[in-house]
Formats: C-alpha cells, structure tokens, sequence
C-alpha cells in the first residue's frame, strides 16, 4: 500500500468511526472540557553532528522547562504527541538504555515536572517514531515507570478530546515512516546524519538566526503555509491527514512533519510544530473553558516570556459548526 491517501483511507476505514476508535487500544479518550496544552518533536537527547557535543534540544530545555511551570501553575493538561525521546539519532554504537540514561540524567528537571503533571493526572504521553520504543510494554515499565518514576504512565497512539479533536504523532499514514516500514525512515535518518556531518547542510535542528525568529522565513510558515508550496514528501502527507480528519468527521492534530500548521481553507489538519529550532518552541492550547485554540509560540529573543505569543487563534464552537453532522 504505497499510497498515502490509500493509507489514510485504510486507517479510517479499520476504525470507521471516532465512536470506534475510542473503544481501541491506546487511546486516550479525554472530555470536551478543561484546558489542554500539545508539544510534539522535541527529540531530546538526539545526537546532532555540527551542532554541539549534546543535541539540537540542549539549548531550549531551560524554556521547555519555563513554559511547562508556566501550563503547570495555571492547570493545563500535557499532552507530549510524540517524538519527545530520540532514539533513533544516536551515538555510533550507543544501546538504547545508554541513550535512554543519557536522556534521564540529562533532562532530570523535565522528567521532575512531568511526574506533577502525572500525580496531577494531567500527562497524556503519545507516541511518535522516533520514541517507539514506548510500543513495548516492558520497556516502558523499565524506563517511564522504574526509572522515571512515572508509575503506572500509559503510553498512547491517539488521543480524543471529545467528538472534536483527534490527536496523534502522525507517522501512522507515513509510508516511510510508518511502525511497518520503519526500517527505511530509521536508514534514512542515519544518511541525514552522515550528511550533516559532511556538510553544512542541518536537516534536524536549526540555530536561531541573530537577528532571532520574528524575522525567519520559518515564521512566515504558520501563515502561508500551503500543501502547494510545500515539498513533494510533506505534501502528500499533508494531503492524508486532510483526507483522514474528513474520514473521521473530526479536526486532526498531528506533528511529525516538524512545521507549526493553522487550518487551510476547507481543511481540517492543524500541527503542533516542534522543539528543534533553537530558542524557539511551538505548540498547540486547547481551552475550552475560554472556548478558543491557540497556534503559539515560547520565544526566548527577549528572555524567557511570561506567557506564549499567539500567532494564530479562533474560537471552538465556531470549529465545531463546520464538522459535517451524521
């Protein structure tokens, strides 16, 4: 099944219906209510060739750690949709549990506040490709529960916020990237990284410009960003996830693709964007209680912030009148 759309399809079809779905194994199903907060694609403890001796995430963990203090203070939910641990980018001839010590001893304070957020019950953890070790239950019992002291943690594939928003790493109708087919994403990210340290070329992480981000073409994504002019890749994943937010009558948030995403015209699709450009964090709020969701950005150019910048909102129950009814 070489098509994305055709993955797509066979995805919605094997569920037929968010009703469905919710029924499912490794599904977190969460009410239409309260505040929610969603980060994808941190890739801590990912192991970057010309940047420095530690990972692209090294210098945002301090505002990661600011901002989740800050959704913690005023009762969000985390929920983290994958792709948080890295495991695939790692050092020549390092183990798992060696990537994974190296992750634990390194990003302690992270996994501190994550446990608040756990006794809190407000963690949702989901799984990405890069983290899909979490697919193995004795290894989540040994690392997240033993180790991390997140006792009794589930891991997720999807999460749903009532009818209304479906919540998944998005590497599910991703031919190349897909658990099935993981082989050819985990050999092509290690030719990335063989690139990487042959050239100047930075797939994974980017370095904040020093005029800082407001002036990076990459700010100028979140508005203009169209399957059109994206590349052949994204494209047509773009194209699957727009097709499977309309099988499943349900507003999609994915990430994966590493790029922050507000809904197009006439689609259902938005994207958390990521953690891997230096100073700069993205995510996606989900506040019922003010009936709003929130594209937004942690930016440090002027020191960690007090609250995130917005950079694209609209209201729930306007969101809500455009979902086709049965």
């Amino acid at each position: 099944m070489k098509n994305n759309i055709a993955i797509a399809t066979f995805l919605a079809a094997n569920y037929s219906s968010i009703d469905v779905l919710k029924y499912r194994k490794g599904v977190c199903s969460l009410p239409a209510s309260g505040k929610y907060v969603i980060f994808s694609d941190l890739h801590q403890g990912a192991f970057a060739w010309n940047w420095d001796q530690h990972d692209f995430f090294w210098k945002n963990k301090d505002l990661y750690l600011h901002l989740l203090s800050y959704y913690y203070q005023t009762d969000y939910t985390l929920i983290e949709a994958g792709d948080i641990e890295e495991f695939w980018l790692k050092r020549w001839k390092m183990s798992f549990k060696e990537q994974w010590e190296f992750q634990r001893e390194n990003f302690a304070e992270l996994y501190d506040i994550r446990r608040k957020f756990h006794k809190a019950k407000r963690f949702v953890k989901i799984r990405g490709n890069h983290d899909n070790l979490w697919m193995y239950e004795n290894r989540v019992k040994t690392y997240l529960w033993d180790e991390a002291l997140l006792n009794h943690l589930s891991v997720h594939e999807f999460a749903i916020l009532g009818n209304d928003f479906l919540i998944m790493h998005g590497h599910q109708v991703d031919s190349r990237n897909r658990d099935i087919d993981c082989k050819k994403g985990i050999f092509w990210t290690k030719m990335g990284s063989i690139v990487e340290f042959f050239t100047d070329t930075k797939f994974y992480g980017r370095k904040k410009p020093r005029s800082g981000w407001d002036t990076h073409p990459q700010a100028d994504l979140i508005h203009s960003r169209s399957i059109e002019h994206d590349i052949y890749h994204k494209a047509k994943l773009n194209l699957s996830y727009a097709k499977l937010a309309q099988l499943l009558n349900i507003y999609l948030v994915i990430g994966h693709i590493h790029a922050p995403k507000w809904l197009p015209a006439g689609d259902f699709t938005f994207n958390t964007g990521c953690g891997v450009f230096e100073g700069i964090i993205y995510g996606i709020e989900i506040n019922y209680d003010e009936d709003i969701i929130r594209l937004v950005d942690w930016n440090d150019d002027a020191g960690l912030p007090e609250e995130p910048k917005s950079l694209c909102q609209k209201p729930i129950s306007e969101l809500k009148t455009k979902l086709n009814t049965p």
